[in-house]
C-alpha cells in the first residue's frame, strides 16, 4: 500500500501537465508543482486550494462541463422575461442531465428551431385600436377599455413574413375578425410584414374580390418599397387600386372620415 501511494505521489507531482483532485463542491484537494506553475503561484498548492475551483475557472465559460451550463437561479429570471426562452432553457437542462453536454445543447437547438418554425408558420394577426388624443395604434386589449376604434372601419395588424405555409392560416385567422366587426372598410397594416410571397398574394387579391361582392372594401397601409411594388405588379394591386394603399395607419383613418364626412352630406342634400 505505502508504495503504490509513493508510485501515485511521484507520477502526481512529477507530471508536467497541470492535475487538480477536486471534490464536487468545488473545493480543490490538491494540485501538483505544474497547477501552480500554470496559474503563476510563488506557493504550494496550499494557494490554490484556499481558492478553490470557483476561483480558478470563468464560470461564464460555455465549454465548462454541465455544472457550468445550468444556473438554477436564472431560470426564474428567464421566466419572468420569456416564456419560450424558458421552455428552451428546460429542454437544455433536461438534454444535458440525460445525455451529456453536447447531446444536450444539440437537443436545445433542435427545440428552438422548430419553435421558431412554429412562430414563422403562426404569425400574429390581431385588432387595432388608437391611444386617446394620439397617433398610436396598438392592439385592442382588456388593459385599454378606453381605446378609440371607428365604426364601420377594423384596423387590422399582420406581422412576419407571409408565404405558402402561413398565408391560409392567416385567412382563418381574418374571416372570424371580418365576421364579427361587419366593417364597410378593412385595413391591414402590412408595416411588421417584409416580404409576401405569390401565395400570399393570391389570397389576399381572392380575399378583396369576396368582400367586394360583401359590400367592404380592403386597404393596404405601411407597405415597405419591395413589397409595394411587388403588389402594383399583381393582380392584387389592379383590384385594388392606388387609392386602397396608404402610407400609415393615421393617413388611412383620417381618409376613411374623409369619406364619411362626404357620404354624410350626400344623404342630407338627397334627403332634402
Amino acid at each position: 500500500m505505502r508504495v503504490s501511494e509513493a508510485r501515485y505521489r511521484t507520477l502526481f507531482e512529477n507530471n508536467i501537465d497541470a492535475v487538480f483532485m477536486t471534490i464536487p463542491d468545488g473545493t480543490t484537494a490538491a494540485a501538483n508543482p505544474a497547477a501552480c506553475a500554470m496559474f503563476g503561484m510563488t506557493e504550494t498548492e496550499e494557494e490554490l486550494c484556499r481558492r478553490g475551483r470557483q476561483g480558478l475557472c470563468d464560470l461564464d465559460d460555455p465549454r465548462l462541463a454541465p455544472a457550468g451550463l445550468i444556473r438554477p437561479m436564472e431560470f426564474r429570471t428567464i421566466l419572468s422575461v420569456r416564456r419560450t426562452e424558458f421552455t428552451w432553457a428546460l429542454a437544455a437542462f433536461a438534454g444535458v442531465v440525460l445525455l451529456g453536454t453536447l447531446k444536450g445543447i444539440i437537443v436545445a437547438v433542435v427545440v428552438s428551431l422548430v419553435s421558431l418554425a412554429y412562430q414563422v408558420a403562426n404569425p400574429p394577426v390581431y385588432a387595432l385600436g388608437r391611444k386617446p388624443g394620439t397617433n398610436v395604434f396598438r392592439r385592442i386589449s382588456e388593459e385599454h377599455p378606453e381605446d378609440q376604434t371607428f365604426p364601420g372601419l377594423l384596423l387590422l395588424k399582420l406581422g412576419g413574413r407571409i408565404f405558402f405555409a402561413n398565408a391560409e392560416l392567416i385567412a382563418q385567422k381574418l374571416r372570424p375578425l371580418v365576421d364579427t366587426a361587419k366593417p364597410k372598410v378593412v385595413v391591414l397594416d402590412l408595416s411588421a410584414v417584409p416580404d409576401l410571397e405569390y401565395t400570399a398574394l393570391k389570397m389576399l387579391t381572392e380575399g378583396a374580390q369576396r368582400q367586394r361582392e360583401r359590400g367592404v372594401s380592403l386597404w393596404l397601409v405601411g407597405l415597405n418599397s419591395e413589397v409595394l411594388a411587388m403588389v402594383q405588379r399583381s393582380s392584387l394591386g389592379k383590384v385594388l387600386g392606388r387609392e386602397a394603399m396608404h402610407f400609415n395607419l393615421e393617413t388611412a383613418v383620417a381618409k376613411y372620415a374623409e369619406l364619411s364626412t362626404r357620404n354624410v352630406s350626400q344623404g342630407s342634400c338627397c334627403s332634402r
